[in-house]
């Protein structure tokens, strides 16, 4: 049977350029902060592509470790505003109604 992508359901791509975030330690952390957010948030989500970019750097100044508890609770804070604005997938049965926005390059139904 081939996979399609109503029988993958979301997907998540991430972006972490360098330039934004130069210690690997600081890329890693925001991948996997993203990682378990989207897991939160993923059964409501519509199947598709998801991809989340970084657009804003990092100052390694501002947060000296990655490992900071000031750093994951940023991350954190950021990631569960972003997934919020998203609207959540209708229960099985119901209609939707409105236009709303969805995920990145989702095949039509």
């Amino acid at each position: 049977m081939p996979l399609t992508l109503k029988s993958v359901g979301a997907r998540l791509g991430l972006v972490v350029p360098k330039r934004l975030a130069r210690r690997a330690v600081t890329r890693n952390l925001v991948k996997r902060q993203a990682r378990v957010a989207f897991g939160r948030h993923q059964p409501a989500l519509p199947a598709g592509d998801w991809v989340l970019r970084l657009r804003a750097p990092i100052d390694p100044r501002q947060h000296r470790s990655a490992a900071s508890d000031a750093l994951r609770a940023v991350l954190r804070d950021e990631l569960a505003g972003l997934f919020a604005r998203w609207p959540v997938q209708p229960p099985a049965g119901s209609v939707a109604l409105g236009g709303t926005a969805g995920p990145v390059d989702r095949e039509p139904a």
